[in-house]
């Protein structure tokens, strides 16, 4: 279902949006992604974005990895539920975190125009958002130096 712009803004500034944060891992390391985009320009995050009504969750989890990556994969555990609030723009966030296995080969991966760039990590770095350093923390990811999660 399709949503004019307008109508979004409004509703992302009056209420919580649900999102699927996804931890692909392949070989020890997981996918980070440098968002081009509004909120948290130019920030690593991991792969995901907001579910569709009628969507599951593990539904929103297949689509975004193929969407944002071009990754095929098949939806695990779910690791935590992250919060995150934006001002610039105003958004609300309720984020589920799946953690995914990866069904393709890393070296397809091609980003849509939301990410600028991205990188497969065997440290959480320090300067991560907490919606993305809890769950690869909980997933047994080490810090890397100078990292305080």
């Amino acid at each position: 279902m399709y949503i004019e712009p307008a109508l979004y803004d409004r509703i992302k500034r009056s209420i919580p949006i649900a999102c699927v944060d996804v931890v692909i891992t392949c070989d020890k390391r997981f996918l980070l992604c440098r968002r081009a985009e509004q909120p948290a320009l130019g920030q690593w995050w991991l792969p995901g974005g907001r579910v569709r009504f009628g969507e599951s969750i593990r539904d929103a989890c297949v689509r975004k990895c193929r969407e944002e990556v071009g990754l095929n994969v098949t939806p695990g555990e779910i690791v935590s539920v992250e919060e995150s609030v934006f001002d610039d723009p105003p958004v609300h966030t309720i984020n589920t975190v799946i953690r995914a296995e990866l069904l393709d080969s890393p070296d397809t991966l091609r980003l849509d125009s939301t990410q600028s760039e991205h990188a497969w990590m065997s440290l959480v770095p320090a300067d991560l958002h907490a919606c993305v350093s809890n769950p690869l923390r909980k997933l047994g990811f080490p810090a890397a130096a100078g990292a305080q999660c």
